[in-house]
């Protein structure tokens, strides 16, 4: 479906996985949708299960449907707990809610709602990474609220190519810093799950698994009928305040 150059295509975990159409498929057609103004959203078959509502209205926000704004003056900043900020991930967020250092919210001054929440994990070298940003509405400023509300110089983040243009870092002043190549999932009772949920330690040590000590991590996930999924990479962006 091509609507304002959005195409959206919808991916089962079966017929996506790596035995039937290799690593760099999904990689292969978000490049070639972006040469031609298109930006492909890659719903995944466990993204709906898990949410279907939550998927219809970022299609729709993708489409152009207008919602909501509200500029950053008229919000209040506020140090959430883990709890809180997943619980706002979780209903407005496509991956759900994530672990970091800082969680920031900002809530409507006139009604106390919450309307925005950003995620931040401290690096090692000192700066921060942006792990999570999602809002119930157009939040005019609210990214860079929130930055300047932490107490980091430098911020790194990365847009999922399968549902992020990059769009709103560019927007609000983050830097193309490069592009990752796409990464693997494992599929697991129809979910994706993280790679290193199943690295050779986890098939040594889990008894519901079968083990040789011979073989390497992608043949011990064949032997247990563990397909990999690859996803379409990312682009990786930098911020700094000064």
């Amino acid at each position: 479906m091509d609507n304002n150059g959005v195409a959206i295509e919808f991916n089962g975990l079966y017929w996506h996985s790596e035995a039937h159409v290799g690593k760099d498929h999904h990689h292969m057609k978000y490049s070639l949708c972006k040469e031609r103004g298109i930006q492909l959203i890659q719903i995944w078959e466990d993204e709906w299960n898990r949410n279907p509502e939550l998927v219809k209205h970022m299609i729709a926000r993708k489409l152009g449907v207008r919602e909501r704004a509200i500029g950053a003056r008229r919000t209040q900043l506020t140090d959430l707990s883990y709890r809180d900020a997943k619980d706002f991930l979780d209903a407005n967020h496509i991956q759900g809610g994530a672990a970091g250092s800082s969680y920031v919210g900002l809530a409507d001054k006139k009604t106390g709602e919450l309307v925005a929440v950003g995620v931040f994990k401290r690096r090692k070298d000192g700066s921060a990474e942006l792990v999570r940003y999602a809002a119930t509405a157009t939040v005019h400023g609210g990214l860079k609220k929130m930055i300047s509300h932490l107490p980091y110089d430098r911020f790194v983040t990365f847009a999922d190519h399968c549902v992020s243009s990059g769009a709103l870092y560019e927007e609000t002043g983050w830097i193309k810093d490069g592009e990752l190549p796409p990464d693997y999932r494992y599929v697991v009772n129809g979910e994706r799950v993280h790679k290193f949920n199943y690295r050779l330690k986890r098939f040594r040590e889990d008894s519901e698994l079968e083990c040789a000590e011979s073989l390497t991590e992608r043949e011990l996930a064949d032997l247990n009928g563990i397909p990999r999924i690859w996803d379409a990479g990312k682009t990786r962006y930098i911020y700094s305040k000064s």
